[in-house]
């Protein structure tokens, strides 16, 4: 441990009343802890920070029937408006979480993104084709209705397109979403 990380310890473990022995001891455990759950103590501050993101940005968790089902009577009632509420959200969410990043860098943050944001996600892929051309394949529940699967793509396109990506072509099907998308290298 170099001195600069036991010199913040030992300050953070005063702050707290603490010994630097017992704050090593229960960060320790912390990460025995992480372990044992499947993922990292760097994954777990990840997800705090992202779930803290989440919470300013008035994100909501929901029962995953009563959402579907509300969500397909509003795109009933209301196809084009939902829809664009859908993109317009989703663009606004795109610049709090991903924003204006390296095209190499974007990649690996969108997709984290989409597991983060769409915990009905199953599997998502994203497959470089050309310099700036990716393909998209998303796998969500089996029991996401086809009209729920229509308001995510819109929102994956408002997360693109905040980013300065466009969706050349795509399929939408029952939890299933394939696509093709493009980095416009926009001015700045």
């Amino acid at each position: 441990m170099s001195n600069d990380v036991a010199e913040e310890l030992n300050q953070i473990a005063n702050i707290q009343g603490k010994t630097l022995y017992s704050l090593i001891n229960e960060l320790t455990t912390f990460g025995i802890e992480a372990y044992k759950q499947g993922f990292s103590i760097k994954e777990a501050i990840e997800a705090k920070t992202f779930l803290n993101k989440a919470i300013k940005s008035r994100l909501l968790f929901v029962n995953q029937d009563m959402w579907y089902n509300a969500s397909s009577i509003i795109y009933k009632k209301n196809k084009e408006e939902w829809l664009n509420q859908a993109y317009e959200k989703a663009k606004w969410y795109g610049k709090v979480f991903l924003g204006k990043i390296p095209e190499n860098i974007f990649i690996e943050m969108f997709r984290e993104a989409l597991k983060k944001l769409f915990l009905d996600c199953n599997e998502i892929y994203i497959k470089k084709e050309e310099k700036d051309t990716y393909n998209l394949k998303a796998i969500f529940s089996p029991e996401m209705p086809l009209q729920h699967t229509f308001v995510i793509m819109r929102m994956i396109e408002g997360l693109l397109n905040s980013s300065g990506y466009a969706i050349l072509k795509y399929t939408v099907e029952q939890g299933y979403i394939s696509m093709m998308f493009r980095c416009l290298h926009l001015p700045e």
